[in-house]
């Protein structure tokens, strides 16, 4: 496999982020492979259909390029509703990337984890990576799969790792994709606005800020 530390392979690229950290990397200089299950509308960058549960996508990833995996089901709701697949996604879809990189002598993997890792409580305290964390102190599943996902990155990737904890993405789209979103869509349509609680109050990174780091 011909070597290229310039190559960034993307799970998830035809996804919100996907799609923007391919642009911002294309302008940068960068060769992007995007593997996504959907199609990818942008033609500016290599794309592959595939699944990551089912297919081996080694033969995709150039050595020493690095491997940016963002695929998964990214919402409460959408794991709750479906249990199985979210497991299929988030779990299976996982150990495959990571075995995919390891394969092919990946430079570095990158995982797409979630500040939802943090349990949630009644006081606003400070928090780190340093901070020990339990599943039991989580009630909702797709922060289960995100830990759960750190551990199998931890445990089988045999390349250089990084977990991200992102927090709530939000930027413009077609469609709101989170609670700020869908606020400043209320307030332009003069609708009314209902706010809840600060203990519920969760992070928010804009689109650009996450693709800049």
């Amino acid at each position: 496999m011909t070597t290229n530390s310039k190559t960034l392979v993307i799970t998830g690229s035809s996804g919100f982020v996907g799609q923007s950290l391919a642009k911002k990397a294309i302008l940068l200089g960068f060769k992007v492979i995007g593997i996504d299950i959907k199609t990818d509308v942008n033609k500016s960058w290599e794309s592959h259909e595939l699944s990551i549960t089912e297919e081996d996508f080694a033969y995709l990833i150039p050595e020493d390029s690095v491997v940016i995996h963002l695929a998964s089901l990214s919402t409460d709701s959408a794991c709750k509703n479906d249990p199985q697949l979210a497991i299929n996604v988030n779990y299976v879809g996982t150990l495959n990337t990571i075995k995919c990189a390891n394969q092919a002598g990946a430079k570095h993997l990158i995982f797409a984890s979630s500040e939802w890792v943090y349990p949630e409580g009644t006081e606003i305290t400070e928090q780190s990576e340093s901070d020990i964390l339990d599943l039991e102190d989580l009630q909702s599943f797709y922060a289960i799969t995100k830990l759960v996902g750190e551990s199998i990155v931890r445990t089988e990737s045999k390349v250089p790792f990084t977990n991200l904890r992102f927090g709530i993405v939000y930027g413009p789209r077609q469609t709101p994709g989170s609670s700020l979103e869908a606020l400043v869509l209320k307030v332009y349509n003069d609708e009314h606005v209902t706010v809840g609680s600060d203990l519920t109050a969760r992070r928010f990174i804009y689109i650009d800020d996450l693709v800049d780091g």
